[in-house]
């Protein structure tokens, strides 16, 4: 499936405004084609929505995608991208709480055991976890607060090209008075 190549791709990229609408191409071909919905495809389709609803600052409805997306079990090779992509969430928009609560005792929720154990040391929740499983949920709290340590990008440099002042008289445009 063509769209979910592309959408998943650009996910990887965290090219978030393509992928959003790549990820709308995708729900608009699994609903011209319901018998067709892969369980990646659905996946997809809901961490799309997921996306987008956080892209334009509409929690409940990125937070019940989530909870939707985690539903079934996920395929094995969408488990890494999924965690990844919430622990940039986590990291840039500071929703543990939110996403601990929306992968709490969801069927995925195991396959992601690294990521809510980590999600729970970050909130100060108690957790019982094998000792492996422990150590890489360290890791993930530490890649989390390295991400939140990042200076946070500036805007984007204006594409409008800025006048340039008069010069004074005797100057050319390449040099600047000294006084």
């Amino acid at each position: 499936m063509e769209t979910l190549a592309k959408a998943s791709h650009l996910a990887s990229l965290r090219n978030a405004p393509a992928a959003a609408t790549a990820f709308a191409e995708l729900l608009q071909y699994m609903d011209r084609h319901p018998g067709i919905v892969l369980p990646e495809a659905y996946l997809v389709g809901h961490v799309g929505r997921f996306v987008t609803f956080l892209m334009t600052s509409q929690l409940p409805e990125a937070l019940a995608e989530l909870r939707a997306a985690v539903l079934r079990e996920l395929p094995v090779e969408r488990i890494e991208m999924l965690s990844s992509m919430l622990v940039d969430v986590v990291a840039a928009r500071r929703l543990e709480r939110e996403v601990l609560a929306a992968l709490r005792d969801a069927p995925a929720a195991r396959q992601l055991e690294p990521l809510v154990v980590a999600l729970k040391m970050i909130v100060g929740e108690e957790y019982q976890a094998p000792l492996e499983v422990a150590e890489v949920a360290k890791d993930v709290v530490k890649r989390i607060e390295q991400l939140r340590a990042r200076p946070s990008p500036g805007p984007a440099p204006s594409t409008e090209s800025t006048p340039i002042p008069d010069q004074p008289a005797g100057t050319d445009s390449g040099t600047i008075p000294h006084s």
